[in-house]
């Protein structure tokens, strides 16, 4: 089994739609990870 290298990502935005539609297009990636979403850069950290 080979283990690809990923980008990990983590969404901050404050608004929700925004946050859907940057996820829903980050996870057409394959060799994107998506790690989780905040709603703001203080819930990011």
């Amino acid at each position: 089994m080979i283990v690809k290298n990923r980008i990990k990502v983590l969404i901050a935005d404050d608004h929700p739609l925004v946050r859907h539609g940057i996820k829903t297009f980050l996870e057409t990636y394959d060799d994107i990870y998506i790690v989780g979403e905040a709603g703001n850069g203080r819930e990011a950290i």
